[in-house]
């Protein structure tokens, strides 16, 4: 009768812990997730004024750097699948309140 042979860990060797939703990826890392992208388009969906609608998720800045947490990256998309599942109008109108708040929300109050 043949022996099945399973691979092990050689004894001492620790696997790697699994990244979690807290996990902060670099640039080139959110680069790959979102399909190899460029840096210019990462620019552009945080910087550009016709992308502001898209709320992509703001980098942590640790030491000069840019970090995002893993898991609001897929969350991002998750939101962005949502949306493009609803009716073109009903899209249309959300994008509209929310330039609306936004502007609202820059213009400063006038005092009396």
């Amino acid at each position: 009768m043949l022996e099945q042979h399973r691979e092990t860990e050689p004894a001492g060797r620790a696997t790697p812990p699994q990244p979690s939703d807290e996990s902060l990826i670099t640039s080139k890392q959110l680069r790959e997730l979102l399909g190899a992208c460029s840096e210019m388009h990462i620019w552009r969906l945080l910087n550009g004024e016709k992308n502001q609608a898209l709320a992509f998720p703001k980098p942590i800045k640790v030491n000069e750097r840019n970090y995002w947490r893993l898991g609001a990256v897929p969350q991002w998309i998750r939101e962005r699948e949502a949306e493009s599942q609803l009716p073109a109008k009903a899209t249309r109108q959300s994008r509209t309140q929310s330039r609306a708040l936004k502007i609202t929300a820059k213009r400063p109050s006038r005092a009396p």
